[in-house]
């Protein structure tokens, strides 16, 4: 049986759509969506990834170590010139 909506996080719930309705790589929809999340500075899906022990894209590190700097231009990028 599968689980309802009401037992998932609702960053689990986005990534249930990415993967099932586009078609994704379960990885790839779930560093999307904590992207988006930590985009928006709620740390709760990266909590949740780090708590599980999967595996988490670098790109998602850079983003983090973007938004500790504090700088705004750097927001997102890599650092690299």
């Amino acid at each position: 049986m599968l689980r309802t909506q009401l037992e998932l996080e609702p960053w689990e719930i986005e990534v249930a759509f990415f993967t099932d309705e586009r078609g994704c790589e379960p990885d790839e929809a779930r560093t999307f969506v904590m992207l988006r999340w930590l985009y928006y500075g709620d740390l709760r899906p990266l909590q949740a990834a780090i708590v599980k022990g999967r595996k988490i894209d670098g790109a998602v590190f850079v983003f983090l170590v973007d938004m500790i700097s504090g700088d705004t231009r750097r927001l997102g990028s890599s650092g690299r010139q």
